[in-house]
């Protein structure tokens, strides 16, 4: 029975493809028949679709009925774990790791540790059954004492001398045993290699000795022994970590992040080349490293990247201040200033973000407000454009940075720009790409910055929507619509993108742009990586738009129905309670009241059958959704009623 508990326990999960796949939509992995996969930790077991990591550590979609589920051993995971770190690392080291890269890595890391530390438990339990059975094989020494001339069997259970010797032995290894082991583990040692022994049936010695003496002995012995082999683990803590971390980073170049995976690679290679006696010191190291434990903030200002940083800010306030004082430029000055901004960004983009935020925090922002300061005052094309990239990464630093950077002057200067450069594209992108990020949580912008970025502004960036050719300028101008309209609540009646919207003669391209959006269930703004947003901006502005026939009005017959067809689907496939459902419901509310009946007839019998489900029979109910339903019903009795 419990060899059968063992085996279940030591099963795991791998994919394996029964057909060939090819790969059409976005998200998905193309695939051979019996290639194998994992589940990736974030699966939600979708109907149609699993999110898994194939065998170059890539995460993506495949659809369900293509693959099986085998039970296969702990040691297949391990090798299928790390072939994919293996390629992983190979393309990362290459081309540089993305975002997604890092975060494959970094699960598939964390579930190889996570098998090993079970198996490394069960290894330990395994040998505490086995003391507690030699234990109890042991009998009541009173009732024993019996001298090796009654003929005994040779194989004698009692533990003699030469057990010892092989304990004491074992201090003397190269590789000692962690200081973490206690005494416990250190005689469940013991009674395994006593249990050696037995097996090997020693030769008994002439003058045996009775079973209480050679116990009393064992105890006097053994405790010194366990404290002599037991070493120290080193200075294994989160900030010798992290110090660590932060060396291989200033060696390599490598990220921290990228600087945090090498170190995790190279001690779980190490696990499989090292002696055993070595394992308990790494895996404490391979546990601290995979709990990313912060170390003391002190640390932090005695880096490298610590250092650089508040060199680099002290040049540009000087450089800022240098440029107030004088009415003309200081052009040998510009290949210095360039370096110094692009050092800045690498630093940014590639330190901990930890270490840049305390910097910046400790001169109250004052730097941010350099920075803005500088770029306002700066004419020269080619340190603007360094600059605003050096925005758009301290965007993603602290929400407090994106705050700051809405209420200064920063939104209006790149406002400014766009007027200024409409006719040249390129100029245009990153002004725009920069704003969408400042606008992307939603917060509103104060009243002061209407005048450069009212109605006009949106107006102006509708029209290259519509008269531009270039696809990458449509999509920045687009997301920047999005991340702008988060900032106004629905419903309201001010709502500057709604009234700018409804003054177009024309938004061909930019519903367009919009219906290929929510079919693919894109949200441009969490492409930005900047902080969560409060909305699916996409979603806000498609309910925003059909809230007013003046704005639905700019989408044709066919894109509605194709809406529907869409709504239908994420209506069917959301669960209850969730609030992208509600949404969809709301969604589905303002295009029925706000559309020609011919743009959803074809799904009326659908919408019926699923606004019956949800109304009568779906449990748990949600009042909220049964509300927006009774509406539609109410308000469309030739249809629903």
């Amino acid at each position: 029975m419990e060899g059968q508990h063992k085996s279940r326990k030591e099963d795991h999960e791998i994919l394996v493809a029964t057909y060939d796949f090819e790969a059409t939509i976005p998200q998905t992995l193309s695939f051979k028949k019996d290639d194998n996969f994992i589940f990736h930790s974030m699966n939600n077991i979708k109907k149609n679709w699993w999110s898994i990591i194939n065998s170059h550590g890539r995460v993506g979609y495949i659809p369900s009925n293509y693959v099986t589920i085998t039970k296969v051993k702990k040691g297949k995971v391990i090798d299928y774990i790390n072939t994919a770190i293996e390629n992983l690392s190979s393309d990362i080291s290459k081309a540089g790791g993305s975002d997604k890269q890092l975060e494959a890595m970094k699960e598939l890391i964390s579930r190889k540790q996570d098998i090993l530390q079970r198996r490394s438990r069960s290894r330990d339990n395994s040998e505490k059954r086995e003391k507690l059975s030699c234990s109890k094989s042991l009998p009541n020494s009173e009732s024993v004492p019996q001298s090796c001339d009654e003929g005994g069997d040779q194989s004698d259970p009692y533990p003699t001398t030469a057990p010892l010797v092989m304990r004491i032995s074992v201090s003397e290894t190269k590789f000692p045993c962690s200081e973490g082991q206690s005494s416990s583990e250190s005689r469940s040692e013991s009674f395994s290699h006593q249990s050696y022994k037995k097996k090997q049936a020693p030769p008994v010695p002439e003058h045996c000795v009775s079973s209480s003496t050679s116990l009393e002995a064992e105890v006097k012995l053994e405790q010194p022994v366990a404290e002599s082999v037991e070493p120290a683990l080193g200075n294994i803590s989160p900030q010798s970590i992290y110090l660590l971390i932060h060396q291989v980073r200033n060696q390599t170049g490598l990220s921290h992040e990228e600087s945090r995976i090498a170190a995790g690679v190279a001690g779980e290679g190490l696990l499989d080349i090292l002696p055993p006696e070595a394992t308990p010191g790494l895996e404490s190291f391979l546990q601290l490293l995979h709990a990313n434990t912060a170390p003391p903030e002190s640390v932090y200002d005695e880096t490298r990247d610590a250092i650089n940083l508040r060199g680099i800010l002290t040049h540009l306030h000087t450089a800022r201040e240098d440029a107030q004082q004088r009415s003309w430029h200081l052009w040998d000055d510009e290949a210095t200033i360039k370096q110094h901004i692009s050092q800045m960004s690498s630093i940014l983009s590639n330190a901990d973000h930890a270490i840049s935020r305390r910097v910046l925090k400790q001169g109250n922002y004052d730097d941010i407000t350099m920075l803005v300061d500088y770029y306002q005052m700066e004419e020269r094309f080619c340190i603007r454009q360094l600059l605003i990239q050096t925005f758009a990464i301290l965007c993603s630093l602290d929400k407090l940075i994106l705050s700051l950077l809405l209420n200064s002057v920063l939104p209006m200067e790149l406002a400014r720009e766009m007027e200024s450069n409409r006719g040249s594209p390129h100029k245009i992108e990153k002004p725009a790409m920069l704003l969408a990020m400042i606008f992307s949580l939603g917060e509103a912008m104060p009243i002061t910055h209407l005048d450069q970025l009212g109605g006009d502004f949106v107006k102006m960036v509708l029209e290259i929507i519509e008269s531009d050719d270039i696809e990458d300028i449509e999509d920045a101008m687009v997301t920047l619509i999005l991340s702008y309209n988060l900032q106004f609540k629905p419903k309201s009646s001010s709502n500057i993108t709604l009234m700018a919207l409804s003054e177009m003669d024309s938004a061909k391209n930019f519903t367009e742009k919009i219906m290929l959006l929510i079919n693919r269930e894109d949200d441009p703004i969490e492409k930005l990586k900047v902080h969560d947003t409060p909305y699916h901006s996409v979603l806000k502005l498609l309910k925003d738009v059909f809230s007013s026939r003046s704005t639905a009005k700019f989408f044709y017959t066919n894109d509605i129905k194709v809406l529907i067809d869409i709504i239908v689907r994420q209506i069917t496939d959301q669960p209850p309670n969730s609030k992208r459902r509600s949404d969809y419901l709301e969604l589905c509310r303002l295009v029925l009241f706000s559309c020609e009946d011919s743009s959803f007839e074809h799904r009326v019998d659908e919408l019926k059958d699923l606004f019956n489900y949800i109304v009568n029979e779906e449990q748990p109910s949600v009042p909220q959704d049964k509300n927006i339903i009774r509406q539609m019903v109410e308000g469309l009795p030739q249809h629903f009623g």
